[in-house]
């Protein structure tokens, strides 16, 4: 059985992841694209379609696309179409789909929808991508000094971080991929680690992990393993060495390590175990609220996306989605250095830090009110697992729905 899909913030790293309410069936959106919102119920005055659904799309006819984003500034849907025979088709395709039906990822009734011609198509895209790390004359130069790289919807190519651009570096990519690579400086990804709680324990919360060395980090969500219903603490897998480490607060025991995988290619996440847990996150430095759901789906561009690692204190929502699927290359003090793929990437819109020295493992999540009231949920989306250099103001996070082992889900009660 595949125990786990295919896809560090510990101080003493060098790297410095519904309520389901009742709706009326969707209706199919105007194959002109219009902002306007039409009469009556909430589920007919959306004029984009479903982000899930499109995103289906997208993905079944990636030669036909290059991707999809929101665009906060002007609260538009972009769906970009390549040029070429079949544009109408796609653009008719997506014109079929069935309209959003909840102000999910940052979409609104007000929401408009706008299709952007491109010369790259998604499948071109993402064959480049994967070239960045397999391409041999190329990592013959630049393998040394890669440190991040994913597909740049917005821009239509491919964006790689290194973390010194020569002149070598720049040949080599100009004569291995040409203009679909955009070259920036960016800092090899860095690892971090509120501050005393007590059974039940609480996401968010500050944790020391005893391996080797101990190493301080952050509690994400509680977990449940659904056949025996034991419950434990989600993290991050690099902010230990071992199954069997113990998880202390403080000195007090939160548990044992279980489940733990940090490998290169693969995942950064460990469960902990041996003790009480809530289906609570910490919202501030003294409060908490529960945790009601996931939401596995999230959009390039989206705004609103919180951060509570227990050294940022208060929660910190001014996250906005800037990479998907994203890989980085991790150098730690204690590991030798891994690349870690299918991360997603969030940079603050305003002056605030997303993760700091011991954020590694914290939540990642939304906090979702209701139109005309109501209660708020929370939703967790990730696990904090690092962040750019000492660029604070942005962050990785594994997808939570990648992440999780066979058998376990987030706790929701």
């Amino acid at each position: 059985m595949r125990k786990w899909p295919q896809s560090g913030l510990g101080r003493s790293f060098a790297v410095v992841a519904l309520a389901a309410s009742t709706m009326l069936a969707p209706a199919p959106i105007s194959a002109a694209p219009s902002g306007a919102a039409q009469a009556g119920d909430s589920t007919r005055s959306f004029a984009v379609p479903d982000p899930a659904a499109l995103q289906q799309l997208i993905t079944s006819r990636p030669t036909e696309f290059g991707g999809m984003f929101l665009d906060p500034a002007t609260n538009t849907l972009v769906v970009q179409v390549v040029d070429g025979p079949s544009a109408g088709s796609a653009r008719q395709a997506v014109a079929g789909l069935p309209r959003a039906r909840a102000e999910l990822s940052g979409l609104t009734t007000s929401t408009a929808l706008r299709f952007h011609s491109v010369g790259r198509s998604k499948a071109e895209l993402d064959r480049i991508k994967d070239r960045v790390s397999t391409d041999p004359a190329w990592s013959g130069i630049a393998g040394p000094v890669l440190s991040e790289w994913y597909v740049d919807v917005i821009h239509n190519r491919v964006a790689v971080g290194v973390t010194e651009l020569t002149d070598a570096v720049r040949q080599a990519a100009a004569t291995a991929f040409g203009s679909a690579v955009d070259l920036r400086v960016a800092p090899p990804a860095v690892a971090t680690s509120k501050q005393v709680d007590s059974a039940p324990w609480t996401g968010g919360a500050r944790i020391a992990v005893q391996g080797a060395a101990t190493r301080e980090c952050s509690s994400a969500f509680t977990v449940v393993e659904t056949a025996t219903g034991r419950r434990g603490g989600l993290t991050a897998g690099h902010c230990g060495d071992a199954v069997g480490n113990t998880v202390t607060n403080n000195g007090v025991s939160m548990g044992t390590v279980i489940i733990r995988e940090y490998a290169a290619q693969g995942h950064d996440v460990a469960i902990y175990a041996g003790s009480d847990y809530q289906n609570r996150i910490y919202r501030s430095i003294t409060t908490t609220g529960p945790v009601t759901g996931t939401n596995s789906f999230l959009l390039l561009g989206q705004l609103d996306i919180c951060f509570g690692g227990w050294h940022m204190g208060d929660q910190n929502c001014d996250g906005k989605l800037t990479a998907l699927d994203s890989c980085a290359s991790f150098w730690l003090d204690y590991n030798p250095r891994y690349v870690i793929c299918g991360l997603l990437k969030a940079t603050s819109t305003k002056a605030g830090y997303l993760a700091y020295d011991g954020d590694s493992g914290g939540p990642v999540f939304q906090v979702r009110r209701p139109i005309g009231g109501g209660a708020e949920s929370v939703l967790a989306l990730g696990l904090i697992v690092g962040r750019p250099g000492q660029d604070h103001t942005s962050a990785y996070f594994h997808p939570i729905n990648t992440v999780l082992p066979a058998g376990w889900q987030i706790a929701t009660s």
